[in-house]
């Protein structure tokens, strides 16, 4: 499973953003009354783009353990859908080469089974639902609706 997940430098980088911003927000907080508007000004221009860098640290923080689940059940269902393509894709091989069986020996096409002939028929389809069955498992019995 190769999850993504932030690099420890870049994990130090996001607290230590986030915990800029808290100690800027205490800092303005703090000057909340002051008298002195271009201090105030200037104090709230620095912070909103400490804010932001904070925000987007904080958001990569989180959003990473977040969707690390998500992920994993993501890469779950593709592994499933890959192996259940590859199996259909065996199974139609099978299915192609019984419907054009060949003399192995003279290695030319035989004839298919007269229509009358059920045996053989038979045969071909409980060879064809064995492999089925080893491919997918029993989908008849499958009462998920999957």
């Amino acid at each position: 499973m190769n999850t993504k997940r932030l690099s420890p430098a870049a994990t130090v980088a996001a607290i230590a953003a986030v915990i800029m911003w808290a100690a800027f927000a205490a800092l303005l907080w703090h000057s909340a009354g002051t008298k002195d508007v271009d201090l105030w000004t200037h104090e709230t221009w620095v912070f909103s783009s400490i804010q932001a860098i904070a925000f987007a640290a904080a958001g990569a923080l989180f959003g990473t353990a977040v969707q690390q689940d998500r992920v994993h059940k993501a890469e779950t269902r593709a592994d499933q859908a890959q192996d259940d393509a590859a199996n259909g894709r065996a199974l139609a091989r099978v299915l192609q080469s019984d419907a054009a069986p060949t003399n192995i020996a003279a290695g030319r096409p035989v004839a298919p089974p007269e229509r009358g002939d059920a045996t053989s028929g038979d045969d071909v389809r409980q060879q064809h639902a064995a492999l089925a069955r080893s491919l997918f498992g029993d989908l008849l019995d499958d009462t998920t609706g999957s």
